[in-house]
């Protein structure tokens, strides 16, 4: 009875695993990576050949792919190394970054041998500087799909200015760069162009300039002036006799005015068409001969602190300071005075120069004005 059990219970195990080794595969057969439940391909298995932590964790350690950086990385030594290769597409390929050089003639008109170069690109769209090491010049350049817009231009700091422009606290333009090519002043104008001065207060001064006629101008900010030249003096002075016409302006009444003619200083007057002249020798003759008794005390004469207009006694003073209507304050004034409705006053600066001025039947006086002449 008990051999019959375990007969069956043996019967049932065999039984058991004969239907579980009919479920199973022969042992000669293969396997892909779907057998296992794997979705990835090969080769993209083996992009992990060589990782040997999470990649998830280094993955998460990667900036995006869309970011922006707080620095610029040094990118090479030369890199564009050709005048040839030297175009706003390469350098645009170069985007943001910095460059340094240290064999001259691989960039067109390179500015030094050593040097960074500061690149700024976006496409052909592209802005350089360029900095000298050690310690040099800063330049720049920019350029598109044309080319480059311009050769590098320098920019001016405390060490180079005088080659091109005056300091505000005054000084000279070191101009050995341009050699002997004169520095020019261009205006805006058609006309004329002129340079200003200024004051402390930033009042204006006057300004020097040159017209469209080619003369010189002096203006006081008010009233233009003509600067005298060989060119021009003809129209404002009085040369060998000549009767000048002061831009134009042929002598009005009551316009008195010093001209030399046969080595003779003459004075001339005009007043309603008739004119009055003569030569400073013949009225020192005539002070000699009409007022020989009172040569020393004319000769002596001294004034001071005293109103020019006033003095319209004929004679010969000396002019000490502190005078008023007056051309200069220390010098020597002669007044004539023919006892006549016409006075005249000649005075002699000591500064040298020579000074006239008339007083007309109304008692009026003309301006002051220098004598210019010349003697033959």
């Amino acid at each position: 009875m008990a051999n019959a059990s375990i007969k069956s219970a043996f019967e049932r195990l065999w039984e058991h695993t004969l239907i579980k080794l009919d479920t199973k595969s022969d042992k000669n057969h293969t396997h892909n990576l779907n057998s296992f439940g794997i979705t990835a391909t090969a080769t993209e298995l083996n992009y992990t050949d060589g990782v040997t932590s999470n990649i998830q964790t280094q993955l998460n350690g990667k900036a995006a792919s869309g970011h922006t950086h707080n620095y610029l990385e040094l990118v090479g030594n030369n890199t564009i190394s050709s005048t040839s290769a030297d175009t706003t597409a390469n350098w645009g390929a170069q985007k943001n970054s910095i460059h340094f050089y240290n064999t001259h003639g691989l960039i067109l008109n390179q500015p030094n041998q050593y040097g960074f170069l500061l690149n700024a690109g976006f496409s052909d769209e592209v802005h350089q500087l360029w900095m000298a090491q050690a310690g040099g010049d800063i330049l720049h350049r920019g350029g598109n799909s044309a080319g480059w817009a311009s050769p590098w231009k320098k920019l001016l700091d405390s060490s180079n200015y005088s080659q091109y422009a005056l300091p505000l606290t005054g000084g000279e333009i070191n101009n050995s760069v341009a050699n002997n090519t004169p520095l020019i002043i261009r205006s805006g104008h058609s006309n004329s162009t002129a340079i200003g001065f200024k004051n402390s207060n930033g009042s204006i001064l006057g300004y020097l300039g040159a017209d469209s006629s080619h003369q010189a101008l002096f203006n006081d900010s008010s009233t233009t002036h003509v600067l005298l030249h060989s060119g021009n003096c003809s129209n404002y002075c009085v040369v060998n006799g000549s009767v000048p016409n002061f831009g134009g302006v042929s002598l009005g009444n009551g316009f008195p005015y010093i001209y030399t003619e046969n080595n003779n200083i003459n004075f001339r007057y005009q007043n309603n068409g008739n004119t009055v002249y003569t030569n400073i020798l013949e009225i020192n003759s005539a002070i000699n001969t009409l007022y020989a008794d009172k040569q020393n005390a004319l000769s002596k004469s001294h004034i001071g602190s005293v109103d020019l207009n006033n003095i319209v006694d004929t004679g010969i003073y000396m002019i000490g300071g502190g005078v008023s209507n007056a051309p200069f304050q220390w010098g020597v004034l002669l007044v004539f005075n023919p006892n006549y409705a016409y006075i005249g006053q000649i005075g002699i600066g000591s500064n040298g120069l020579l000074y006239h001025r008339f007083r007309n039947e109304a008692g009026l006086w003309t301006a002051w004005h220098k004598s210019t002449s010349t003697v033959a």
